[in-house]
């Protein structure tokens, strides 16, 4: 029994990758556009300024209270978060979220997957320090606290091109689900 959910895993491993272009071929330029192409074709909203500046690709899908703060480089945040391998043929939502390689709270994700190490508690960064992916970085200031959206990000701004990172082929985009718990005070 073991072994046979072993071996599925691998299979949706595998399956994920190759629908989400883990193939040879790294084109960053290629999968910039591909999101474009695909959240135009959804008729969903993106952060517009943030796409032309970093091609990263910022969905809202809750926004915190307006009164709430926002957070900005520098500010030190505790958040909940899943990343998705990104995966455009995926029917059973409309946000291109491939199977989950990564979260603290299995609940917030949006698509049914798998995951590795989840973690209950939120998790604390500071924006800016470079201890967080450069498109983590880029894509979350500028929100506010309660904000719950997706960041699009190309594999230059994930995790590069590589070789592996735990379950994650570093050449293939990603989708990160994002929801600002709380900032906090020094």
């Amino acid at each position: 029994m073991k072994s046979l959910f072993k071996y599925t895993l691998l299979w949706l491993l595998l399956v994920s990758l190759t629908a989400c272009g883990g193939d040879d071929e790294y084109d960053a330029v290629a999968q910039q556009e591909d999101f474009q192409t695909f959240l135009d074709g959804k008729q969903l909203e993106y952060d517009e300024d943030l796409a032309a500046m970093h091609y990263i690709y910022k969905v809202t899908v809750n926004e915190g209270n307006s009164r709430n703060e926002v957070v900005q480089t520098g500010d030190r945040i505790a958040i909940y978060y899943a990343g998705y391998l990104y995966n455009k043929s995926v029917t059973a939502n409309n946000y291109g979220l491939g199977g989950v390689f990564t979260t603290n709270d299995p609940e917030l994700s949006l698509g049914l997957g798998w995951y590795e190490n989840p973690n209950t508690d939120p998790l604390e960064i500071t924006l800016g320090d470079g201890n967080v992916l450069r498109g983590l970085n880029l894509g979350i200031p500028g929100s506010r606290v309660g904000d719950t959206f997706l960041l699009y990000l190309s594999a230059d701004y994930a995790y590069g091109e590589g070789n592996q990172v735990g379950l994650v082929e570093t050449k293939v985009p990603v989708v990160f689900e994002i929801y600002i718990d709380r900032k906090i005070s020094d």
